[in-house]
């Protein structure tokens, strides 16, 4: 079974004083959804047994039978469902919603809520005045129509490029690898992708901005089973890299 704890971090907890009492940590799990899942709480379960089994295999790996302990616990997990979909997100938040007689029998029943980061919630000019290499992340998962295009073409220039300029060279890589897909979902010409990728990898993001008049992303796919098979293709590459750079700005991060 796959997971993604994409971030783990360690939280002071301090006193009125601001003595050191506890030291805890937080493991994050992010879930990418870009249609409505209505089993994704019982799909977030699965992740978190997973993720508190390996804790405790590597606890006791230190300390022999360590989880047997009165005072053993596991780290909290925040489940979180990134949502890239259109529609309002209407699937349940509590995983006894799945459950039958979970009301009658509520005591006998685990539960937990989990939140969800829809891209369609947020605009343009909020995810800008956040200037970090997520927010540039969601700026271009938004582009899906060429009204989107339009939208991301009003974006700051000198945001989008400074944003670009101080992100770590691999993180870099990824930005140009999840624009050659994006560009590919968008029907332009190989031989012009490879132009914009090259002017961006020597001055940064702005030739981007020169050049999208002439991109075009088409309102429907072609009828031919290529261009079908191309455009998901790229959206499944699109949706890894996505994944691959979260990951690599939470490193960083960290």
């Amino acid at each position: 079974m796959e997971y993604e704890a994409d971030t783990i971090k360690k939280v002071y907890i301090r006193d009125a004083k601001g003595i050191l009492k506890k030291e805890v940590y937080v493991i994050s799990l992010i879930e990418h959804k870009s249609d409505i899942d209505y089993d994704v709480a019982m799909q977030l379960l699965r992740y978190m047994t997973v993720i508190w089994q390996d804790y405790k295999e590597m606890q006791n790996k230190k300390v022999a039978d360590s989880s047997k302990r009165k005072n053993f616990r596991y780290p909290l997990i925040v489940p979180i469902v990134y949502y890239e979909g259109t529609q309002k997100w209407t699937a349940d938040f509590h995983l006894k919603d799945r459950i039958e007689f979970a009301e009658q029998m509520e005591k006998y029943i685990p539960d937990f809520s989990y939140e969800v980061v829809s891209v369609s919630q947020y605009t343009n000019e909020e995810l800008s005045m956040k200037r970090d290499e997520m927010s540039l992340v969601m700026l271009i998962n938004k582009i899906q129509t060429p009204e989107d295009c339009g939208n991301f073409r009003k974006v700051s220039e000198e945001l989008v490029n400074s944003i670009y300029s101080n992100a770590p060279e691999a993180i870099k890589e990824i930005y140009k690898k999840i624009l050659w897909t994006l560009l590919i979902k968008m029907n332009v010409p190989v031989d012009e992708i490879r132009e914009i990728m090259g002017e961006i990898g020597g001055h940064g993001m702005g030739y981007l901005f020169e050049n999208m008049e002439k991109m075009d992303i088409q309102a429907e796919r072609r009828n031919t089973q290529r261009e079908r098979e191309r455009a998901d293709a790229a959206e499944l590459e699109i949706q890894r890299l996505k994944r691959e750079l979260e990951k690599r700005i939470n490193v960083n991060g960290n």
